[in-house]
């Protein structure tokens, strides 16, 4: 039983922590994939005569995947520790299981052996029955020593089969806990290099302050003047969604109004629904039809036999829009096909200039030479136009949510544009030391968002 127990709760550990183990060396060769990754941007971005902050960014960013995959590293050797410790448990079950196993094996021969000696043979002890119960009795006894015997040899045999088995894993395992021993060394030693490298450039760039300070005042002036462009150009497309609202309500109360036969509300409503100027053909046919019953009606006392209007109520576009951005945060993909975010949301210290910070109202992600800017989700596109210092801007309306991709070389839409999922909108501006960045921004009508949390984590 207690064999058993051990062996329960040794293979209801191990396969939890199998599927954990694969879940960690996936998200280590992701992160190894992302050092490549960033080494590639290091090298287009790194110049042997003038040092920048994105290569600055580029060396944080090693440095941050190297500690994350040290971390995963060390949860894997606890993984795998806690395999072997479970498995010499196992392994100390069995050999427990397999000694008693033995005994009882030995303990059953010297019965048989005994009762051989005592009877003559088998055949004789059957046959000395006093009676046919007797015989029948001891012929069933003897039937079960056999089975009894042949059992125990079975579970001696399994039982060896997996002691071998359990010492191959075992062996496995500790080969697995030097490797993963030896890769954190190795993760330790480079994590060191990359940190002095990272000193180094510190050290150069804090010699460059002046021309650091003039860099940062120029880009403050550029994002200011990108956040003006966004803050009116929501406001203009905030207006437009109330107007929206307005004139499918008006058109709705007209409609109702007038099947009623109350024209003269739906001549009020109608006009309402005229003056936000979204489907003025609509609202004027629909109010001149109102106005020639509400006529007709006067003239004559009577209601005036006339088609029904159709009434139809369905949930704006821009509502459903909003209820399925809002579904997907943290599962957006996004606006990239490579890179990391060299510059994160929010106020933060300068990295290399004491006293001063930094305010970012999105993220900025350093990619590769040639990396395009892709739409994060479905939309419709309200805005392009060229900001000096941020090069060129988009933005995509998803109902109340609004994406914004800044510093584009050049763009592949235009104004009204409806934009697929991972569609193409521009290719990212190239410039001081071949350096690739997208400037990348998440709205909520008029209230800014950290679009960290609403992209895929890597």
């Amino acid at each position: 039983m207690k064999k058993v127990i051990i062996l329960f709760l040794a293979f209801i550990v191990t396969a939890a922590w199998a599927t954990d183990r694969k879940k960690l060396e996936r998200q280590r060769n992701a992160k190894l994939a992302e050092i490549r990754e960033t080494n590639r941007i290091l090298r287009q971005t790194r110049s042997k005569k003038n040092v920048t902050l994105k290569e600055l960014r580029s060396i944080n960013n090693l440095i941050k995947v190297r500690e994350e995959i040290l971390d995963g590293l060390a949860n894997e050797l606890t993984g795998v520790q806690k395999d072997e410790f479970l498995k010499q448990q196992q392994l100390k079950g069995i050999k427990i299981h397999l000694i008693n196993q033995k005994d009882k094996y030995a303990k059953s021969v010297a019965n048989t052996y005994r009762l051989k000696n005592s009877t003559g043979n088998n055949w004789h002890f059957i046959f000395s029955s006093t009676s046919f119960n007797q015989l029948f009795q001891r012929f069933r006894y003897l039937q079960k020593i056999t089975q009894y015997q042949k059992q125990i040899v079975l579970d001696i045999e399994n039982d060896k089969r997996e002691v071998e088995e359990g010492i191959v894993v075992l062996t496995g395992l500790k080969q697995e806990k030097e490797l993963i021993i030896g890769d954190k060394e190795t993760e330790k030693q480079k994590l060191e290099q990359d940190k002095q490298i990272q000193q180094k450039t510190v050290n150069v760039l804090a010699g460059k302050e002046k021309d650091l300070r003039r860099k940062l005042k120029a880009q403050k002036a550029a994002k200011a003047k990108l956040d003006r462009e966004i803050e009116r150009l929501i406001r203009i497309e905030l207006e437009k969604a109330r107007k929206r609202k307005a004139y499918d309500k008006y058109i709705n109360l007209g409609d109702k109004s007038f099947n009623k036969g109350d024209y003269e509300s739906a001549v009020t409503y109608y006009e309402k629904a005229l003056n936000q100027w979204v489907n003025t053909k609509t609202a004027r046919d629909k109010l001149n039809r109102a106005k020639a019953a509400l006529k007709k009606q006067k003239a004559t006392g009577a209601k005036p036999a006339v088609p029904k209007e159709k009434v139809i109520e369905t949930p704006s576009v821009d509502k459903v829009n909003t209820a399925n951005f809002l579904a997907n945060k943290g599962k957006l993909p996004w606006p990239t096909s490579n890179g990391f975010i060299s510059e994160k949301y929010g106020t933060h210290a300068h990295p290399t200039i004491s006293g001063v910070s930094v305010n970012n109202n999105g993220v900025n992600i350093l990619s590769t030479s040639g990396t395009v800017a892709r739409v994060v989700f479905p939309g419709t596109v309200v805005a392009v136009m060229e900001i000096p210092g941020m090069q060129n801007m988009v933005m995509v309306s998803h109902g109340d949510y609004f994406t914004v991709y800044a510093k584009l070389s050049n763009v592949f839409v235009k104004t009204g544009d409806k934009v697929t999922l991972k569609q193409s909108l521009g290719k990212i501006y190239t410039g001081e030391n071949n350096a690739t960045e997208l400037h990348f921004e998440l709205w909520h009508n008029q209230t800014k968002q950290n679009p960290a949390y609403w992209i895929i984590r890597k």
